[in-house]
């Protein structure tokens, strides 16, 4: 077994070649303290057939399948919605998901967020979206950050540099079965006292 840090307190613990401690080939976790929060398996460094990432515990979040590049499950989250331009009433429509799910692949993109120092003015509670912009294949190309404060509506494009590669990775919304861009929107609030 070989260990390793991620980063914001993610340990993966996964299996390795003999020959080759750096390939990752075999069982896979990834853990935030004692809680498992990603389990799959290692194909020559490569993430191949099924990942699940769970929520909590017990708690299945996503089963993301790399082979097939699809997700075969993910778990309903109210503070999620997706935008896409030109949807009509009628039309069938498969939603854009962050790949890991929305506690483990949103953890690191909520993570950038920063809070903006004018709503230190507006005492109370705001809403806040975190917009990420999706191209027709799913991957993130901007990212914005919105707090709507009682007189002023701040706006904030994120530096998509300080982003690793795998924060980029969604799986793309379908439009009438075909891939389309979209906004896949994470809603919370910012309390101001």
């Amino acid at each position: 077994m070989h260990y390793r840090f991620i980063r914001g307190g993610f340990i993966e613990h996964s299996t390795t070649l003999k020959t080759n401690k750096q390939i990752k080939n075999g069982v896979a976790k990834v853990m935030k303290g004692h809680k498992v929060v990603a389990t799959g398996m290692y194909e020559n460094n490569n993430r191949v057939g099924r990942w699940n990432f769970y929520r909590s515990k017990d708690s299945l979040d996503q089963i993301y399948n790399y082979t097939t590049k699809k997700v075969e499950y993910n778990a309903p989250d109210s503070l999620i919605f997706f935008e896409i331009d030109s949807l009509k009433a009628g039309d069938k429509v498969v939603p854009p998901m962050k790949i890991g799910g929305n506690y483990y692949g949103l953890f690191f993109l909520i993570q950038n967020f920063k809070i903006p120092k004018e709503s230190n003015a507006y005492p109370g509670i705001h809403k806040v979206y975190l917009i990420f912009h999706l191209d027709v294949n799913g991957k993130l190309v901007k990212y914005d950050t919105e707090i709507l404060l009682p007189v002023l509506k701040t706006t904030t494009t994120m530096d998509l540099s300080k982003l690793k590669e795998e924060d980029f990775d969604f799986s793309p919304a379908y439009l009438n079965g075909k891939s389309v861009a979209s906004r896949y929107v994470y809603e919370s609030t910012l309390t101001v006292n």
